[in-house]
């Protein structure tokens, strides 16, 4: 193990939405819930003023992102038309769409977290999806 300090933020964010996806993946009528996302971003080293990243600005950029999806179906959003809209997929999206927004930085985009049912969440890192797209 190294002796590398690493620093973590975490940052939430809600949205309402619907989709039609089943608690086995397959399809299910329309249904809606109340989407908690949590996102985490890591460094080595800390900024001047000790934080990892203007955790306001990453709030707000993972605000901005599920916006774009609140009130709607999650089917319908071109993001992720063409495939269930699970909360794996969701995660995807987000943690793909902030990386790009963390391109360059100090930090990286650790982690999504993905909670539809209460108690239940799904966590989507770098690697998970770095396995998953296509070579």
């Amino acid at each position: 193990m190294s002796d590398q300090e690493l620093f973590e933020v975490r940052v939430e964010v809600a949205f309402e939405a619907i989709h039609a996806v089943g608690p086995d993946g397959g399809p299910a009528p329309p249904h809606d819930h109340r989407w908690q996302v949590a996102v985490r971003a890591r460094s080595e080293k800390l900024d001047p003023i000790a934080i990892v990243v203007d955790f306001r600005k990453l709030r707000d950029d993972a605000q901005r992102l599920v916006d774009t999806v609140t009130g709607q179906r999650l089917e319908e959003h071109p993001a992720l038309a063409g495939a269930p809209a699970t909360p794996f997929a969701i995660g995807q999206w987000i943690l793909r769409s902030l990386e790009a927004d963390a391109r360059g930085a100090d930090y990286r985009i650790e982690a999504v977290e993905v909670e539809c049912e209460p108690g239940i969440r799904w966590v989507i890192g770098r690697e998970t999806v770095a396995a998953r797209r296509p070579v």
